[in-house]
């Protein structure tokens, strides 16, 4: 937390006037994360279907980056919340918010994929 202290002197008339204004700045790390998409995913998504995340967050500074993620590994950052991804593999996907106070909470949603079976042999 940052604090200022300003204070005030004038004279008006025959009066002298001492004012003390305080400006507490509470950094928060960001609250309430939201992860959204613009497809349907009650049902298995179809492989390497196009999906477009988005990703919101009430916070005080402002959100300096949003971080995207499958299954706790980073897919990428920006910082407007939004990232489009061709989807090839089940998972948890998730977003979390940052800014100077901290990294704010993670928002997840899962995922299922249907298609493209991957057969491998082994001698």
């Amino acid at each position: 937390m940052a604090a200022d202290h300003v204070a005030i002197n004038f004279r008006s008339g025959f009066n002298n006037f001492v004012c003390n204004v305080f400006f507490v700045f509470c950094l928060v790390k960001p609250e309430r994360t939201h992860l959204s998409v613009d497809t349907d995913i009650t049902n298995p998504v179809k492989f390497d279907s196009s999906v477009k995340f988005n990703c919101t967050a009430d916070s005080r500074p402002d959100v300096d980056e949003y971080r995207f993620y499958r299954d706790e590994s980073l897919l990428g950052s920006n910082n407007t919340g939004i990232y489009h991804l061709q989807i090839q593999r089940s998972g948890y996907y998730s977003c979390v918010a940052v800014n100077s106070a901290g990294s704010g909470e993670k928002a997840t949603l899962y995922i299922d994929v249907k298609g493209k079976t991957f057969v491998i042999d082994f001698p």
